[in-house]
């Protein structure tokens, strides 16, 4: 992702400079803008923040432009400002599901936990969001947190009905089962995730600490083995690692 945001810099930056030749003032706006999104990709809020700054006069009416700064403001930890054009960016567009999914971001941030959920169910309930299990995993994070782990659970599930594929709803879903003292449900839970995402390594640990809480101590160790072994320089492997360095050996 880097090198391809690197990439994407650099073409947007040779556009600029032949735009801004050619006067073309339409052009510039949307290359300031891939401009934009390319800083954020790479950590580079405050450079991004200089190419919005730049386009704000002929800007402000693009549902884009609001949604680009409050990303920026919010990796800026200027919260408030970046609830703000959140805010602007769904007025703008209603339908914008991604817009109320990160609108519920930045009030969950500010504490606003009610309007933080009333954010997240307007993403979800858009049938043309893209990707409502971001907004359904956020909202079960939300009301897991505030002891609702019933409807926690229920939109878990969700998000993975939603895309089958996402990886951390199957380990949010396993959180919420262990929690509640069910262990082997977990296990289906991680196990069925693994299924569908052979390589997710987050899975593969969350299983083996799953195992091991079930008292499968030895079953866990040749998880935590394989882990080691196929996912080599990864966190999840180190952590495997430090499982295996304290275990006992023969078990």
């Amino acid at each position: 992702m880097p090198a391809v945001c690197s990439r994407i810099l650099l073409i947007a930056l040779l556009m600029l400079a032949s735009c801004a030749h050619m006067g073309s003032g339409s052009k510039e706006v949307s290359l300031r803008l891939d401009l934009a999104e390319a800083y954020i990709a790479n950590r580079k809020p405050q450079l991004a923040m200089q190419e919005l700054v730049a386009i704000a006069d002929r800007a402000e009416g693009l549902k884009r432009y609001h949604f680009d700064l409050g990303l920026a403001y919010f990796a800026l930890d200027q919260v408030d400002d970046a609830r703000k054009a959140f805010a602007r960016t769904v007025e703008i567009d209603p339908e914008y599901g991604e817009g109320w999914n990160n609108l519920g971001r930045v009030l969950e941030a500010q504490g606003k936990w009610e309007e933080a959920k009333a954010a997240y169910e307007k993403a979800i309930a858009i049938l043309t969001y893209a990707t409502p299990e971001l907004a359904a995993t956020n909202l079960a994070r939300l009301l897991l947190r505030h002891g609702q782990a019933d409807q926690a659970e229920a939109m878990a599930r969700l998000a993975i009905r939603r895309n089958w594929l996402y990886t951390p709803a199957y380990l949010l879903l396993a959180q919420i089962q262990e929690g509640k003292g069910d262990l082997a449900a977990a296990q289906a839970t991680l196990e069925e995730g693994l299924a569908a995402n052979l390589n997710a390594v987050a899975l593969k640990l969350a299983l083996g600490e799953n195992i091991l809480r079930q008292g499968k101590t030895a079953e866990a160790k040749a998880q935590f083995h394989a882990i080691v072994k196929d996912h080599p320089g990864t966190p999840e492997a180190k952590v495997a690692q430090d499982y295996l360095d304290i275990l006992p050996e023969g078990k």
